[in-house]
């Protein structure tokens, strides 16, 4: 059997051959590169949004945390008042601590106005 054309030739069939499965398993990876690369891309995105998230609630326990703060102080304050006075007159009274104090958040200016009155 003589070969009159080497493209004929059994051994460059099977060269084609395997070239050939060859391409078919990269374009196979190709194609999951790529889908890991949207994967990739989606986790980034969620992982934004997740930090953002946070960011959100660590402000929010934050301003809560002032909240119950100031809310305390209040309390503390109008039970300081309420102890020191009774009756109707209490209320303007209140009303006049209240108006005096200056800053709330300043304990001994608070406790001073209160002394001042009581």
């Amino acid at each position: 059997a003589e070969v009159t054309h080497t493209s004929a030739a059994p051994f460059v069939k099977e060269i084609w051959g395997s070239l050939q499965g060859i391409t078919a398993r990269v374009v196979a990876l190709e194609n999951r590169v790529d889908l890991l690369e949207s994967r990739v891309k989606t986790l980034e995105e969620v992982s934004t949004n997740v930090v953002e998230s946070l960011r959100m609630l660590q402000k929010g326990i934050k301003r809560k945390q002032r909240i119950e703060a100031i809310t305390g102080m209040m309390s503390a304050v109008l039970n300081a008042v309420s102890f020191g006075f009774a009756g109707s007159v209490a209320q303007g009274a209140m009303g006049e601590v209240i108006n005096s104090i200056v800053d709330f958040g300043d304990i001994s200016h608070i406790q001073m106005v209160v002394k001042s009155f009581g």
